[in-house]
């Protein structure tokens, strides 16, 4: 059921409460979810269903609390009437429509990406209990490796690329954490089992639905498939590597003119613009942000430069985050920003770029020969002078991998900062 359906339906069976049950208007219904554990399962293609652990709790007026491994996502819950509910995503353009059971344990209805447009929904169903998020048990003494040399679509000239595959392996059960590094980012935190002798994952953020499954064979895993929301599946094969890294993320995206860069476009939310020339205060220290508000890896990358601006703005440190949205509207693209925004609660404010698109953020960014991911962070000098590029973000989830970027930029902002 489409989002505009799904609500004309439930309009028409409030007004019918409204007309059988008159005595009392003033108080509004109560959340009737029973608390605790519970388990969601989010039929995102035919035949393929993507697992979720969730947390219900009464606090607040409702509170699901959505699980991936570590992270823990809290969507508040908005009553429509006694049996049906708006659960809004944290930070992204996203809800769910659902209505539930009589004795609050069974839950159905749909997930829907605003910013991919009203018509794109996936529907759920989800009920009480605690339950492992794909099997109980599985082949506790089947070998899995820490780390994997990884390549999607192996055989697609177009669509081939390679990753890192972390991962961890409960010793007392089957259960597993991990992700997947790429040269454009991290699939953040996936959460799974090993079932049998098949690895499955996935991660569900508000934003992107992932799925994971392959099969270990010895010290590789292969037949596997991913799956991306509603329509992207893909193959995957890898094998366990100690030594195999991707290439490094400060090589992969240049400066062909960094005088370029004070003519960076930001669009304000009355349409007009103005530059980063005009922005950038004298010896300010500046990084910026090219990212959008639909972007997980940009949400852990702001939550990060949110903490260097707590450290170094004193000295001197501006952070300009400019995003790239789903719709050419700046009034409707600044909705989805400042959703992000207060979620994080910045201290500092974000701008619109342009349209969603990486050719529409190269012709913003004159200074680049190219954007190849959001994000992509470019670090400015007082003297206006690109130092350097760092293309996509190694969240928390890549564990050393993020310890090691942050470790760097953190020396490479003291390092600016002392600079005459």
């Amino acid at each position: 059921m489409n989002r505009i359906l799904f609500l004309f339906t439930l309009a028409t069976g409030l007004l019918i409460s409204c007309a059988s049950n008159t005595s009392d208007t003033s108080s509004s219904p109560e959340f009737n979810l029973t608390e605790g554990d519970w388990h969601m399962n989010l039929r995102i293609q035919e035949g393929v269903v993507l697992p979720v652990n969730l947390r219900v709790s009464k606090e607040g007026g409702g509170v699901i609390s959505f699980i991936n491994g570590t992270e823990v996502l809290e969507a508040h819950v908005e009553m429509l009437s006694a049996d049906s509910m708006r659960i809004s995503m944290p930070y992204f353009e996203s809800e769910f429509l659902a209505v539930s059971s009589n004795d609050g344990t069974r839950l159905e209805g749909s997930w829907y990406n605003l910013s991919k447009g009203p018509d794109y929904f996936i529907p759920f169903t989800a009920k009480y209990g605690a339950s492992s998020r794909f099997c109980d048990s599985g082949s506790l003494g089947l070998s899995l490796g820490m780390r994997y040399e990884v390549h999607f679509s192996p055989d697609s000239m177009n669509h081939h690329y390679p990753a890192l595959g972390l991962f961890d392996k409960n010793s007392s059960d089957n259960s597993i954490t991990g992700t997947f590094a790429t040269e454009t980012g991290d699939y953040r935190f996936l959460q799974g089992n090993l079932c049998a002798d098949t690895i499955k994952l996935s991660c569900f953020d508000g934003s992107h639905a992932f799925l994971f499954h392959a099969i270990v064979r010895g010290d590789s895993l292969v037949d596997g498939s991913f799956y991306s929301g509603k329509h992207w599946q893909e193959p995957w094969v890898a094998i366990a590597s100690s030594d195999f890294n991707l290439r490094d993320p400060y090589t992969l995206t240049h400066v062909v003119d960094s005088s370029a860069v004070g003519s960076t476009r930001f669009i304000m939310e009355d349409g007009k613009t103005t530059t980063l020339a005009e922005l950038k205060k004298e010896n300010e220290v500046v990084i910026l942000q090219i990212m959008g508000s639909w972007c997980p890896n940009c949400l852990d990358e702001s939550e990060y430069f949110k903490r260097l601006h707590g450290t170094y703005s004193a000295r001197g440190l501006r952070i300009l985050p400019l995003c790239f949205e789903a719709s050419e509207d700046p009034e409707t693209a600044y909705r989805a920003i400042h959703k992000l925004e207060e979620g994080l609660e910045l201290p500092y404010p974000m701008y619109y770029g342009g349209k969603r698109s990486k050719s529409s953020a190269a012709e913003a960014l004159p200074a680049l020969d190219h954007i190849m991911s959001y994000p992509t962070s470019i670090f400015i000098d007082k003297k206006g002078k690109v130092r350097s590029v760092h293309t996509g973000f190694y969240g928390p989830s890549t564990g050393v991998y993020f310890d090691q970027y942050t470790s760097m930029t953190d020396g490479l902002i003291k390092e600016l900062l002392s600079e005459n």
